[in-house]
């Protein structure tokens, strides 16, 4: 039996000899020792050439991050086993490998013991593997003390969207897929804390809540998770915050105070908003008396600061809180006073206006897909094809779309992975110069709406999109102005169903796949860092049916603060984001997945 050792770099020339040392010091001489280097400038390509007549490969060339070049040693490697042995991580002791080699049998995908944690000063601490039916929770098998099958990692490739968290998506993914786990009592690395995981520790968070999100069998299973407590403990300091705000309009009399409570420190509001007494009444539990005696009876003039000196005397309670059936009932922000429409400028045009493609993706839509049908064929403007995408519904959908053949260019019915699949089928058959999506549900503003939109002098533009109006169930259609593209890192700019898109620019920025309910917040991210044109119009384009899936729950949530940290590297426009935000003040109550 033949096992591959990998380890990848970038940089790291101080902590990699240690670990090369390490690995070519084991006693077995059945394996086989890959270095893959991201192009490095700091003397580790020098050092890698020293061992050269001692590796089975080693590359350095750039990549695009850790897993891309995770991916590209698992083609390169011989073993039948492997594992990742990063630049500063170390074997326990010379025998790990001879010592495991008797638990890899065929019966067997991956194999995992225990690790020591090593910190910064070179203390060592022994850290146990948990159990399986753990691991939608928290980490369970570490990743330096795994062992997975070479074909298997062949099979399925870690997934290269996520920066910091492949390995746990990808030891998700064996456990969901019914791979076969066996645990060894033994400890097999020597982890050196502190790296890229550590440094971007909200990323890592937000990467292995949506990895948990997207495998666990029971969504429920959420309620339970250590990193989403975590994200929602460190601010719990915004969320009591956003309370103060709210009951300070109403009263700008309002204190708070911390107070002894036998062996507890707790808040206390005075002049405070039923709502805000009510959130303290629930974490009040949580805080420790400890250490944190000085805050009795002190004013409170920043709850967040308080938070930061008691998070970490945070008991159980909190969880307790998390994980149980209910509503934080934070005050609503004030809806805006609807503004006035504009019309747009009318200009001169030519009988040659642009084609443009509409495309409905629809999956058991009924009536809903009836109203959408209805309002595209209605439209005045007579440059205009229709394409319907059905991912093979079961309910009336077939009737409809048979009964309404003559208003549809054309009709796909047939399974898909979801609604941004059957959007990125849509385009590649689209045939206008300008597409857009109006959903099952939604319709068009007005049956003038695409001839009004395209009687600006659209030319030279990317993107054209206007307002919507915001229709939720049973209320009167709100008007929503969209914002410059610029604005793309702080929230989405434009409804999507406002959107008209060159066709070509759209086959360039396709739907990632990645993301079940966010993959249009992607797209607009990466055309506004692609530099594309727009022209923003404040007439209304659609009437948007509220209550989809990208309106509800945590996963959205998840899905943009992550697409936003992979583009975005400035901390204060992260804080400032509205889903950043929103979720962070909200989060106690976004557990209804």
């Amino acid at each position: 039996m033949l096992f591959s050792v990998v380890t990848v770099t970038y940089n790291a020339a101080d902590l990699l000899q240690k670990t090369i040392e390490s690995v070519l010091g084991q006693t077995s001489a059945d394996f086989e020792y890959l270095i893959v280097d991201g192009g490095s400038g700091d003397g580790t390509v020098e050092l890698i050439e020293k061992y050269a007549s001692r590796l089975g490969y080693w590359s350095s060339e750039k990549d695009t991050g850790i897993y891309n070049a995770m991916n590209k040693a698992i083609r390169q490697c011989k073993g039948e086993w492997v594992i990742f042995m990063n630049a500063g991580d170390t074997f326990t002791d010379v025998n790990v490998l001879a010592r495991i080699a008797g638990h890899c049998h065929d019966n067997v995908d991956l194999v995992y013991g225990d690790r020591h944690r090593v910190d910064s000063a070179g203390s060592r601490r022994y850290e146990k593997a948990g159990e399986l039916k753990d691991a939608y929770f928290r980490e369970v098998v570490f990743h330096q003390s795994l062992f997975t099958r070479t074909s298997l990692l062949r099979e399925r490739n870690y997934d290269e969207s996520y920066k910091l968290a492949a390995d746990y998506e990808f030891m998700l993914y064996a456990l969901r897929n019914e791979k076969k786990f066996q645990y060894v009592e033994l400890s097999i690395s020597d982890f050196l804390e502190g790296g890229a995981s550590r440094e971007n520790y909200l990323l890592a968070q937000i990467e292995a809540i949506k990895a948990s999100l997207h495998h666990a069998p029971d969504k429920n299973l959420i309620r339970r998770n250590y990193y989403l407590d975590n994200l929602v403990i460190q601010n719990m300091g915004r969320i009591i915050n956003s309370q103060v705000q709210a009951s300070k309009r109403l009263n700008p009399e309002l204190r708070l105070e911390a107070r002894p409570v036998g062996n507890s420190v707790n808040l206390f509001a005075v002049n405070a908003s039923p709502e805000l007494e009510s959130l303290l009444n629930r974490i009040n539990q949580p805080f420790s008396a400890e250490n944190i005696s000085e805050l009795a009876s002190s004013p409170v003039k920043n709850a967040e600061h308080l938070m930061r000196r008691v998070v970490r005397r945070m008991g159980r309670g909190i969880k307790r809180l998390l994980r149980s059936n209910r509503s934080s009932e934070l005050v609503a922000a004030p809806v805006p006073a609807p503004q006035p429409v504009q019309k747009p400028v009318q200009m001169e045009v030519a009988d040659d206006r642009p084609k443009v493609t509409v495309v409905t993706v629809c999956y058991n839509a009924g009536a809903a897909l009836l109203d959408t049908i209805q309002s595209v064929a209605a439209q005045s403007y007579q440059n205009l094809e229709y394409i319907v995408v059905d991912g093979a519904s079961t309910d009336q959908t077939a009737d409809i779309l048979k009964e309404n053949g003559g208003k549809i260019t054309r009709i796909i019915s047939e399974p898909d992975q979801g609604i941004y699949d059957a959007m990125n089928k849509a385009m590649d058959i689209a045939t206008g110069e300008y597409t857009i999506y109006m959903n099952a549900g939604d319709v068009f503003y007005s049956s003038d709406t695409v001839k009004e939109v395209f009687a600006n002098k659209v030319d030279g533009f990317d993107l054209v999109y206007g307002a919507r109006m915001y229709s939720a169930s049973g209320e009167e259609p709100i008007y929503q102005e969209a914002r410059p593209l610029e604005t793309a890192f702080l929230r989405m700019p434009y409804c999507h169903q406002s959107l008209f898109l060159k066709t070509s620019v759209l086959r360039e920025f396709r739907f990632n796949l990645t993301y079940r309910f966010a993959a249009d917040y992607d797209q607009s991210v990466r055309l506004f860092v692609a530099g594309k044109s727009h022209l923003q119009l404040s007439q209304p384009v659609c009437i948007f049916a509220a209550g989809g899936a990208s309106e509800s729950g945590i996963r959205p949530y998840i899905e943009t603060i992550k697409i936003l940290m992979d583009n975005c590297k400035d901390k204060e426009i992260i804080r400032k984001n509205t889903y950043f935000s929103s979720f962070t003040r909200n989060a106690s109550s976004l557990l209804d997945i």
